[in-house]
């Protein structure tokens, strides 16, 4: 749904000849919702003189305005600027045509028609190219701070100082066919919790592996004496029990630190995750008219 979803396109505005400003608010709801109202205004001026008729025209017409109100279209310009200045766009800038602007900077007349589209769920890829750093700046601050509480962003970047600026109450990292959890609120925090973990997880796995060498030695010096034969048997068990959850707990490294030092030869180096195909399923349109009926944008299918 057009309506529920906004991207940012990753080629030029095609030529687009609409100027820096009408190119950024074409897809701003408070646009289409002032369109609305001015095809109402229309309808009731034409319903002059039928009463029928002026009864559903002003009906429509106060629908109209209420949407308009709603998405405070008289602010709608204020708004638009303010994208336009923030991603480095002059007042004169914003009245110039799309086609006279370098690739660049039509992407960023395409990043502002993204974000000022107020989606229910927003897709940015790597946003920041051709980007410089007042504009960086500027743009995760908005995302941090000027997105409307309803939209749900999806970021893809490899910029660093963009993914720390841009606030989260929540990561999730897929890897290894797994999604993990982590409660933290910055990139970095996610790093340190994440080496915490693979920390804990080996020093979990070398207790384990050194529990499995006494019990296997155990085992091979009295488990032939009639004597130990019950304590054998248990050691037994418990070293199967032991390799199972050491295999879960390597299983768990997968795509942690690298190296540790000090640790055991067999999981101190561990190798690094794969590539992963991951499917995100989108609920049916329309969204927002609606909202999906367990309150849930987008979910994880599955990953592998």
């Amino acid at each position: 749904n057009a309506e529920s979803i906004g991207w940012l396109r990753q080629e030029a505005l095609n030529g687009s000849t609409r100027s820096v400003y009408d190119e950024a608010v074409a897809e701003m709801p408070a646009r289409l919702a002032g369109i609305a109202l001015d095809a109402a205004r229309l309808e009731l001026e034409a319903a002059e003189g039928d009463s029928d008729r002026v009864a559903r025209a002003t009906a429509a017409h106060d629908r109209a305005m209420n949407a308009f109100t709603k998405l405070e279209g008289h602010t709608l310009r204020e708004r638009a600027l303010a994208v336009l200045a923030g991603l480095g766009f002059s007042a004169d800038a914003t009245e110039r045509p799309c086609s006279e602007l370098s690739g660049g900077w039509q992407m960023r007349v395409a990043l502002a028609r993204a974000l000022l589209s107020e989606p229910a769920l927003l897709l940015l890829d790597e946003p920041t190219n051709h980007m410089d750093a007042a504009a960086k700046r500027w743009l995760a601050g908005y995302l941090a701070d000027g997105l409307p509480a309803s939209t749900t962003l999806l970021l893809v970047t490899h910029d660093r100082s963009l993914l720390e600026d841009v606030r989260c109450t929540l990561v999730l990292e897929i890897a290894e066919r797994r999604i993990l959890t982590y409660d933290v609120g910055s990139v970095g925090e996610w790093e340190a919790a994440r080496a915490r973990r693979g920390e804990e997880l080996m020093e979990q796995a070398q207790k384990l592996k050194l529990a499995i060498r006494d019990d296997t030695a155990y085992i091979k010096r009295f488990g032939a004496k009639a004597s130990h034969a019950s304590l054998a048997q248990a050691r037994k068990k418990k070293v199967a029990k032991n390799e199972a959850q050491l295999q879960e707990l390597k299983d768990a490294l997968q795509g942690l630190a690298a190296e540790k030092s000090g640790g055991a030869a067999d999981v101190a180096t561990l190798p690094l995750a794969g590539p992963s195909k991951v499917r995100l399923m989108l609920p049916d349109a329309p969204l927002r008219e609606n909202g999906p009926a367990d309150g849930v944008l987008l979910a994880l299918k599955d990953a592998s």
